[in-house]
Order: C-alpha cells, then structure tokens, then sequence
C-alpha cells in the first residue's frame, strides 16, 4: 500500500485492468489472477523493493565459482560451504534490476518497453530453491486478488505529508513501525 501511495499512475493503470476484468464482485464473481498481470506485478515490485525477510541461508551443493566484477577477480565458494542470502542486497543492485531503486511494476511484463523486463531469477522474495516458501504461490494469488478488488473502488494516499517508511526488524523479518496512509472511494 505504501509504493502504491506514492505512485498514483499505477493504482490507476491496477484499477482500469481490475475493472476490465471484474466488472462486478459479488459472491459468484470468479477470479483469474492470470487474467491481473499488472495487478500481480505490483505485489511483486513491491515485495522486491520492500522484502519482508532480512536473510536466508543455503549451504552449496557444489563449487560455486563466482565473478567478482571486480576487473575479472574470481572467488570459489567450496562445497557445503554455509552461507548468508541478503534479498534486498540482490533486489536493489543495478547489476540485477534496471533502475533498482525505483518502484517500476512494469518490469515484471515480458513486454515491458520502458525498462528492462526482470529477471525472476534474480527474485528472492519467497527464497529459491529446495528450500523456498511453501506458500509462495497462494501469497501472490492472495496478493494479486486483493490488489485488484481494493483499487478497482478504492485509492490511496500518504496520510501525512512527506511520511517516509520505517522498517524495525523483528526476529527474521522487517515489519513498518506505522503505515500512515489514506484509503477513500473512487468518485467514478
């Protein structure tokens, strides 16, 4: 909700496709989040700006030799070597995502022409691998779903002037200290 009140074009670009595609919402209204690729590209341009998890481990199957980028510098990382996964790190580099820190859902279309499309490889919201989130994919049909039913009626706004986010961590996780946003109805 905090990149959305920060980037009206998308809650309008989220509310003309949810409209399009549920013209109604009652109790038999059927829904293809398939059928909401911008609305599912927000939640994951959100979720790749702003992860919810400050690290994963892995442990390598393998020797993994790495580029360093640093004038051909190479680094062997051993077999079974333990190891830290920083997601933000990965989703905020330049070398992974054009224009990183811009909230961009954009570059989750495979036509997108204004920015490069993203590489999903490159996605370490849900963690990857063996060992990646069980509930990925309802979490993002969750996500999707919720996205288009509240902008199809709904918008929203920072409720203070100039609010930045902040973030405290918990445990694992990073969660907002507060969300000072706005919800209203759409007059049309």
């Amino acid at each position: 909700m905090y990149c959305l009140s920060k980037h009206p074009r998308c809650q309008e670009r989220a509310c003309e496709e949810a409209r399009r595609v549920l013209p109604t919402l009652d109790t038999n209204t059927k829904f293809d989040e398939d059928a909401l690729p911008y609305c599912k590209a927000i939640a994951m341009e959100a979720l790749r700006i702003h992860v919810p998890i400050i690290f994963t481990t892995r442990e390598s199957a393998k020797d993994i030799t790495l580029d360093t980028d640093d004038e051909g510098g190479m680094v062997t990382i051993p077999k079974d070597t333990r190891f830290i996964l920083n997601p933000t790190m990965i989703h905020l580099d330049e070398r992974n995502f054009d224009r990183a820190k811009e909230f961009l859902p954009e570059r989750w279309n495979a036509q997108a022409d204004t920015i490069s499309a993203a590489n999903p490889q490159s996605f370490f919201a849900f963690s990857d691998g063996a060992r990646n989130c069980i509930g990925r994919r309802l979490a993002m049909m969750e996500s999707t779903i919720f996205i288009a039913v509240l902008f199809r009626d709904m918008c929203v706004d920072l409720a203070e002037e100039g609010y930045e986010l902040e973030k405290e961590r918990r445990f694992v996780i990073l969660v907002p200290k507060a969300l000072s946003i706005a919800f209203w109805k759409r007059d049309d």
